[in-house]
């Protein structure tokens, strides 16, 4: 069997070096442009331009397929398959991966081969190690307890940091900073993020998350009408599973920095074999409104990767879930354009923190937040008065009350003679955006304590409202 698979190895190879100079020759590139990046200089500076550039991914790019179909390699590639029983008792059958579905079929196997050797080269080159990558994890779909590997990417469009140039790696987590050409070739590879970031709409991204993903390939018989409609539905469900995966990652992001991170769209970057068409997927995000460029320090990333790494490794899970809880309601606290929908958030993530009573909550609640997060006396007694009034419009806000949020009502009052109600309301709203930034700020430091301490279970006995006791 093993010589069966070299065999196979080397006609592949040997037909496509032949079939790459066919389609060189007689492939028409100028069917199939699009619109696609480079950076260039404008007026002195370097940016990102347009212009007409080879859509690779496009079938017309293999060329003469009757000349090539011809060519004794691809028939020896054919006989090969069919010979390997691992491989040709698949023939026929429906091949599925990532909530992709397509027929598996032996006799247009070599054109695959080809079709992602002109993709991932960009052009009619044959690249050994690129050859040996797709061929490897070709081979791998048909074994047991299989696995492929593919990379989520999501732009983030809304940070800058001082430091020159961001790499975090963690285990399956990547954030990076990217230069102009970076971002030029990463538009290239994904033409389905430039509707999202065009530079008049919101400009350019700057960094990226990127994420591993490992997947099995599946082969199944052909598909009924109502075996396709229970296969959509699953399809469903992997998008639905990588959604959160990666909504998992921006809210511990947020959360940990307590900025409101953009995020609005990711891609499949799927490198192995058949690479083209897993590609280009677009799923809507929740993050999705432009709230302006936070500037973060050179010390940010560092914050980052040291608290991310240590909430996921608390060894109990149910700390880890309740962190995780208050991180949530942190995340999209950020979401709200009211002070009063935030402020319900972040209290809200407070006491589920910090509190198990169900007596003298916002007592307990003020109370043990100021004490983890302050250590001075007299600011913890100034925090515990402010989170009892945040707490309180909370329960206002809980219940349905009405609370001075909206700054345009308000306005609109100076302007249509209600000079009173304005100046009286007015104190209201700062009052209230006062609380709001006290508490989201509160719960913020509140949840990278727990993070350093493991634990959401603290010696409250022992710290009292008056000292500079800490309750660890």
């Amino acid at each position: 069997m093993e010589s069966e698979y070299t065999e196979l190895h080397e006609n592949l190879y040997k037909f496509l070096q032949e079939a790459i100079l066919i389609s060189e020759k007689t492939a028409n590139t100028q069917e199939v442009l699009r619109r696609k990046y480079r950076v260039d200089i404008v007026n002195g500076t370097e940016t990102i331009v347009p212009y007409d550039g080879i859509h690779w991914d496009d079938f017309h790019l293999i060329g003469n397929l009757q000349v090539i179909s011809s060519l004794k390699s691809y028939e020896k590639v054919i006989t090969t398959c069919k010979k390997i029983e691992q491989i040709s008792q698949y023939d026929g059958k429906v091949l599925s991966a990532l909530g992709t579905d397509r027929t598996f079929l032996i006799k247009n196997l070599p054109i695959h081969f080809l079709g992602t050797i002109i993709y991932l080269e960009k052009g009619y080159n044959l690249q050994k190690s690129t050859f040996e990558n797709i061929f490897s994890d070709f081979l791998t779909i048909f074994s047991v307890n299989h696995v492929s590997s593919a990379k989520i990417i999501v732009p983030i469009n809304n940070i800058e940091v001082a430091s020159p140039k961001i790499n975090i790696e963690d285990d399956d987590f990547q954030l990076r900073q990217l230069d102009l050409n970076e971002i030029a070739k990463i538009l290239n590879d994904h033409p389905s993020f430039e509707f999202f970031y065009q530079p008049k709409l919101h400009g350019w991204f700057n960094h990226i998350i990127e994420l591993d993903v490992d997947f099995p390939w599946e082969f199944k018989d052909q598909l009924s009408g109502h075996e396709e409609a229970e296969n959509l539905i699953k399809s469903f469900g992997i998008s639905s599973w990588i959604r959160d995966r990666i909504n998992q990652e921006i809210i511990v992001m947020r959360a940990i920095l307590n900025v409101p991170i953009s995020a609005q769209t990711y891609d499949i970057d799927y490198r192995g074999w058949l690479a083209r068409n897993l590609g280009g997927q677009i799923y809507q995000l929740p993050w999705i409104r432009n709230y302006g460029h936070f500037s973060l320090s050179e010390e940010s990333p560092k914050k980052y990767s040291k608290y991310r790494k240590e909430f996921l490794t608390i060894p109990n899970e149910k700390t880890k879930q309740r962190i995780f809880v208050a991180m949530r309601k942190l995340a999209f606290s950020m979401e709200k354009p009211y002070g009063g929908d935030e402020i319900l958030d972040t209290i809200s993530g407070l006491e589920g923190l910090l509190v198990n009573a169900k007596t003298e909550v916002s007592h307990q609640c003020a109370e043990r937040a100021a004490i983890l997060t302050e250590q001075d006396i007299e600011k913890r007694i100034e925090l515990q008065r402010q989170l009892k009034d945040a707490y309180g419009l909370r329960s206002a806000v809980a219940h349905g009350d009405v609370v001075i949020d909206d700054h345009d009502s308000i306005i609109s009052k100076r302007f249509t003679g209600q000079e009173n109600d304005y100046n009286k309301n007015i104190e209201k709203f700062i009052r209230l955006q006062n609380l709001r930034t006290i508490s989201r700020n509160s719960l913020h430091k509140a949840i990278l304590c727990c993070i350093d301490k493991k634990t959401t279970k603290f010696d409250w006995e022992k710290a009292i409202m008056g000292t500079s006791i800490n309750p660890y």
